[in-house]
């Protein structure tokens, strides 16, 4: 692996938590000649690599002490779900800087999808769609979503079919609250999804699903 920093464009900040890339070289050989074969022309090409700007010091330089990481905490898992080739988790960790990783996976390890975020305002919500192949079954959505803190119930409107009240979860260490609707069966589109406070006030409505927008449709 060869690591060498962003070259962001003039008057652009560089990713504070990111500023640095790794190029991973993967190599594949059959055989036991071929593969020494493989692997003298793929440490050729790690050799000649320089990047535009080269992150490697100089021989006999100093080395310079690793910076903070992207997260500051351990992922934590806040909610599980579902059965089978459906069965979810969501996780969250706490960025370096004022942002949370929020992702949702399969309880296998699997992910769907994983993003950064910030606390987000009283009225602030977020849903994706993702198509989970079932080895059984017919591919399923799964819909994932979070709020405020100040969320208590979240509606979702499907197409064809009655509105859903899905359950909501939260964890003591995030400002956020979470939900998971999951599985839809493939040709049912969710429309919208609402949220509403403890005392039955809608804080906000939302038609915008990330991901997979257009459903799972065949």
């Amino acid at each position: 692996m060869i690591a060498w920093p962003y070259r962001c464009a003039p008057g652009t900040a560089c990713p504070v938590a990111a500023r640095w890339r790794v190029l991973q070289l993967d190599v594949d050989g059959t055989g036991r000649q071929e593969g020494l074969k493989v692997r003298a022309v793929a440490r050729q090409v790690v050799e000649s690599i320089r990047p535009i700007t080269n992150a490697l010091p100089p021989v006999g330089a100093a080395s310079v002490p690793e910076e903070a990481g992207l997260f500051a905490d351990a992922p934590v898992v806040v909610g599980r779900g579902g059965q089978g080739d459906y069965a979810w988790e969501v996780r969250a960790r706490k960025g370096s800087g004022q942002d949370f990783w929020i992702e949702t996976a399969h309880q296998d390890g699997e992910l769907y999808y994983g993003g950064l975020y910030q606390k987000p305002s009283r009225t602030e919500q977020q849903a994706s769609l993702f198509c989970a192949p079932s080895r059984e079954r017919a591919t399923a959505a799964l819909v994932s979503g979070y709020g405020s803190s100040a969320v208590a119930k979240v509606v979702v409107e499907l197409e064809g079919r009655p509105a859903v009240e899905v359950p909501t979860f939260r964890h003591k260490r995030f400002p956020f609250t979470f939900w998971v609707l999951a599985p839809i069966p493939p040709d049912v589109l969710p429309l919208a999804f609402t949220s509403f406070d403890a005392g039955g006030r809608q804080l906000a409505r939302s038609t915008d699903f990330a991901g997979y927008p257009d459903g799972c449709r065949r």
